[in-house]
């Protein structure tokens, strides 16, 4: 099982790294959604917040199991470093994220400097992980 999770994780960065973050096409119709609704009082359809409850119950579950994820990867990791990294790295990520609260309509860019630099770190992360696994 950790095995399959380390490879989710690595193909999750990398497809970040190319094709840009998962689900963004998802989030930036909600936010275009939410947007209209609070300038122009335009109803929120219900498929678009079936969706963001999905996603929202997607992030949760994407978090929790990362950090569980990394929790047992610390008994794996020989150096324990690279996974206190990761660890600082995902708290630091949820502590700092914040909602715009902004009257103008920003989309999601399929590719930022940061978010290339995770995931170029993620996967050099899991692909360690995974040559200890094996």
């Amino acid at each position: 099982m950790f095995i399959l999770l380390t490879i989710v994780f690595l193909t999750i960065n990398i497809k970040a790294i190319f094709a840009g973050p998962i689900l963004r096409e998802t989030c930036n119709e909600i936010t275009l959604a939410r947007h209209l609704n609070e300038t122009q009082e335009i109803p929120i359809p219900d498929d678009i917040k079936s969706k963001a409850v999905c996603f929202i119950l997607f992030g949760i579950s994407y978090i929790l199991v990362n950090f569980l994820y990394l929790a047992a990867a610390y008994s794996v990791d020989l150096l324990r470093w690279p996974t206190l990294i990761m660890i600082s790295m995902c708290v630091g990520k949820l502590v700092f994220t914040t909602v715009s609260k902004s009257k103008e309509y920003n989309s999601i860019p399929k590719y930022s400097f940061s978010r290339t630099l995770r995931s170029m770190l993620g996967v050099t992360y899991y692909g360690y992980i995974l040559s200890q696994l094996m």
